[in-house]
């Protein structure tokens, strides 16, 4: 996989479709990947019946984002897998 700026992630993450979709927006990533800072605001497409964001959409929220802050670091000479996730 090709090594992408922390620019280019940003901006290629603003428009992909899960997070797109979902209203979910990239407020920050730094240059050296140690921060990466998402936010939603839950609307009438987005909220499930207590009026807040459905799981999955938190989800979505940080699962890429390890992996890439991780991948960005270490560089293109490491492979990063990520297996499991909680919320």
């Amino acid at each position: 996989m090709a090594h992408f700026s922390a620019r280019q992630l940003k901006n290629f993450m603003q428009f992909w479709p899960p997070l797109f979709g979902a209203g979910v927006k990239i407020k920050e990533f730094t240059d050296d990947g140690t921060r990466v800072v998402v936010t939603h605001k839950p609307n009438m497409l987005t909220k499930n019946a207590m009026g807040v964001a459905f799981g999955g959409t938190m989800s979505a929220m940080t699962d890429p984002f390890f992996m890439l802050a991780s991948m960005h670091r270490l560089g293109k000479d490491y492979k990063i897998w990520d297996t499991a996730g909680e919320i």
